[in-house]
């Protein structure tokens, strides 16, 4: 091949010259390749690979050569090229390697980088959607990185390297785990060109939404023209140690935002658009990932972000998961059963962390979650939250999620965080451990209430241990870490897989950790070696008014652990033991097993024809045979099922109240009602938006009452066809005047006859 001299190539700010050959890619065949990775395997240090026009399926490296490798653009300086030069990595890998030892004569000019979804660098996780930098010092310049994704560092993954960045625009990228646009470790340096500056904006991580680096690499200025906000703060770029753990070490000189953030409430729906206000019910956002983004969380006045009945899904409605949590800013569906986020068994749905603090997830579906660690070690099947305090999870469904790998995802799992709350959460239908709690070295604290878990499954895979149903691990020194309490809690069904271990999360295990069970019911849970509950290394667990009956024996399985540890201690009260005492092993033999009053061997009578299978049947031992003052522990109000839980001065064995007429307790879990209305946010301040679903045709009134029964708004009275409707109440009478702050009825009348009513709650 006839080499040609280059001489003399401006580019940007400053002269590149080199003494190599042009090397010239066309598609069409008149130039010397067609394919850009042949013109790179047949060049030399200082050559220049020149790239016509065109769309190119490849993936290339450059194989430790220092080249250039450019469109057009190094020639005319026309944007257009750029846009017009296309290298499409077709989901088969990063788009471009620098991998071997490049050094700063490096360069990449002119490309629009797209469909590149990572390469491994280490572990077994992708980086690097876009490109991929390593052990190299490349100039990435005037190249349009978009719509790729990986595991860390969507648009672009650098480790142990130095890069200089001029006049790129990183955007629509997606590091599912860490570092949407950039992501850097190992001593990683990077230069952003103060002169022609970058672009990065609206790409999107569950930690590092635009850039995150490890504190092994030195402290990072950013520089940029537009960046998705103006003042981005570690939700955007992320900086972090070994841990985690924010570091202050990232600096900004940002001229132009992309989003105009909000400090205020905002509201999405599947019938929103992502270019409106997000301010009003009316005037709704399309994805909840894109309301994180334009949010303005605020300590003293807390944000909520309120989602419309509808699913949500990548495919939907253009969702980011894991979806990155933002402290003080609470998350509502208006309805679980009928506010669905859809994973699509592409990741998690819902990321926390470290020091993310006081933030509710309520009211949603969560279904089709996916973790594989062999895949990606951080992988959790459905939510996870790490070092996150006061958090709230509230009124969820979860199912469908498919956890598999060695490590043993769970579907939620919650890592060293204090504080966090779980009330009305279902479990069910999964594969993995449904419910991981853990921690290192400092006390955690968690509750528990009114949680289903049942019918989960392991992976089938015999190398991994998981399965089950609850796992509570502190960090393996004594005295426990974590310190939680259940109550109404159901745990049956659930199967697990495990391979030569001693004790291990059956329906429930416990380590290194101080427990409190109230009303449980525990039941046909099967394990290799034992169904029931296990304990160990210096572990205590008290529970009260449970039932344990129809797992694998035994009943409990008690571990001390090695001799570091002091015995572990079970304290047993008022509850059904399947085989009494003799169904509690105590494997090493010097535990403290305390078989106290109101204990019983019998068969439970679960009533098996009920809308809750593992109800009391009204012949069943455990009714009334519960204990009523538990010391340092107040008794919930309610059962699972919503049923007043104390009846005639006396309470009953696990998680369900018998009541010989069932008064069902308004929005409580597993309660099954026809719900024809709905009303989100709710309380509100300035608007709210009523929802009525009707199943056929029929006139329909939606009227708002004062507590005195006097009208104050109609909404709508119509002859209505069958289907879904949506009204903004403005907070105003029939004059247009607005009410004062207070409690109102919203009341729908069909056909002449009350339907429904729902209270709503005006705020100031």
């Amino acid at each position: 091949m006839k080499r040609l001299i280059v001489f003399g190539c401006f580019v940007f700010a400053f002269v590149f010259t080199t003494y190599g050959v042009r090397i010239v890619v066309k598609q069409d065949g008149t130039g010397n390749y067609t394919t850009i990775q042949q013109a790179i395997n047949a060049s030399y240090n200082g050559d220049t690979v020149l790239v016509y026009p065109g769309t190119y399926y490849e993936n290339i490296n450059f194989n430790g050569k220092s080249i250039t490798v450019a469109s057009l653009y190094l020639l005319t300086h026309a944007d257009s090229l750029v846009h017009q030069t296309i290298i499409d990595g077709y989901h088969n890998g990063s788009v471009v390697l620098i991998i071997s030892g490049e050094n700063e004569n490096t360069l990449l000019c002119g490309f629009t980088l797209q469909n590149g979804s990572g390469s491994v660098f280490h572990g077994t996780s992708k980086s690097g959607g876009g490109i991929g930098i390593k052990n190299a010092n490349p100039r990435i310049t005037k190249c349009i990185i978009r719509d790729n994704k990986s595991d860390m560092g969507g648009g672009l993954f650098c480790s142990n390297s130095t890069v200089f960045l001029s006049g790129n625009t990183i955007f629509n990228n997606h590091g599912i785990y860490r570092g949407g646009g950039i992501g850097l470790i190992d001593y990683t340096t990077i230069f952003f060109d103060t002169l022609i500056r970058n672009n990065m904006y609206l790409n999107y991580s569950s930690n590092g939404t635009e850039i995150i680096k490890s504190s092994t690499c030195p402290a990072l200025h950013v520089v940029a023209d537009t960046f998705t906000v103006k003042n981005p703060d570690n939700y955007y770029i992320a900086s972090v140690d070994l841990f985690g753990f924010p570091v202050d070490d990232v600096t900004t000189d940002i001229l132009h935002a992309k989003v105009q953030t909000a400090n205020a409430d905002l509201y999405v729906s599947p019938l929103g658009n992502n270019d409106n206000t997000g301010l009003t019910p009316g005037d709704p956002l399309l994805s909840l990932s894109f309301a994180l983004t334009k949010i303005a969380p605020d300590s003293i006045s807390p944000k909520n972000i309120y989602v419309a009945n509808g699913a949500y899904s990548t495919s939907l409605t253009g969702e980011y998961f894991p979806l990155n949590l933002r402290g003080n800013v609470n998350i509502t569906g208006n309805n679980r059963d009928s506010t669905i986020l859809d994973a699509e068994h592409i990741s998690d749905h819902f990321r926390g962390n470290n020091l993310v603090c006081d933030f509710l997830i309520k009211n949603f579906s969560l279904i089709n979650g996916y973790a594989n660690s062999d895949l990606c070690p951080i992988a959790q099947g459905s939510i996870y939250l790490y070092y996150c305090i006061n958090a709230n999870l509230e009124n969820l469904l979860i199912s469908g999620s498919t956890c598999s790998g060695v490590i043993s995802p769970a579907v939620v799992a919650i890592g060293n965080s204090d504080k966090v709350h779980l009330n009305n959460i279902q479990i069910v239908n999964n594969t993995g451990i449904p419910l991981s709690i853990g921690n290192v070295n400092t006390l955690k604290r968690f509750s528990v209430e009114n949680c289903l878990i049942q019918h989960n499954l392991p992976d089938g895979d015999p190398e991994t241990y998981d399965g089950g149903g609850i796992s509570i691990a502190g960090d393996g020194f004594y005295p426990p870490f974590v310190e939680g309490t259940f109550k109404n809690l159901v745990v049956v069904q659930n199967q697990k897989d495990l391979t030569g271990a001693l004790s291990a999360s059956e329906a429930i295990g416990i380590i290194s950790s101080s427990i409190n069970i109230v009303n449980a019911t525990i039941g046909d849970n099967t394990s290799p070696v034992g169904g029931g509950i296990s304990m160990t290394n210096g572990s205590e667990l008290n529970i009260y008014n449970s039932i344990v009956s129809g797992n694998t024996p035994p009943a409990f399985f008690v571990h001390r652990g090695d001799n570091y540890y002091p015995p572990s201690v079970l304290n047993i009260n008022h509850t059904l033991v399947e085989g009494g005492e003799n169904g509690i092993v105590d494997y090493t033999g010097d535990n403290t097993i305390i078989y106290g009053e109101g204990n019983m061997d019998t068969i439970p009578m679960w009533d098996g024809e009920s809308e809750y299978p593992y109800s009391l049947a009204n012949n069943s031992p455990c009714i009334d045979a519960g204990q009523n003052h538990i010391p340092g522990i107040p008794l919930p109000e309610f059962d699972i099922a919503g049923n007043p839980r104390i009846v005639g001065g006396k309470v009953d064995m696990g998680a369900y109240e018998y009541q010989d007429t069932t008064t069902a307790v308004r929005d409580k879990i597993f309660v099954k009602r026809k719900t024809f209305l709905h009303v989100y946010p709710n309380p509100f301040s300035t608007s709210t938006l009523i929802s009525v679903s009707l199943s056929a045709s029929c006139r329909a009134e939606v009227v708002v009452y004062d507590l005195q029964g006097l009208k104050i708004k109609s909404l709508t009275d119509a002859k209505l066809s069958k289907g879904s409707y949506n009204m903004v109440w403005d907070g105003d009478d029939n004059n247009k005047h607005p009410v004062s702050p207070g409690e109102y009825i919203a009341v729908l009348i069909k056909d002449g006859q009350i339907a429904e009513s729902i209270k709503i709650q005006k705020t100031n």
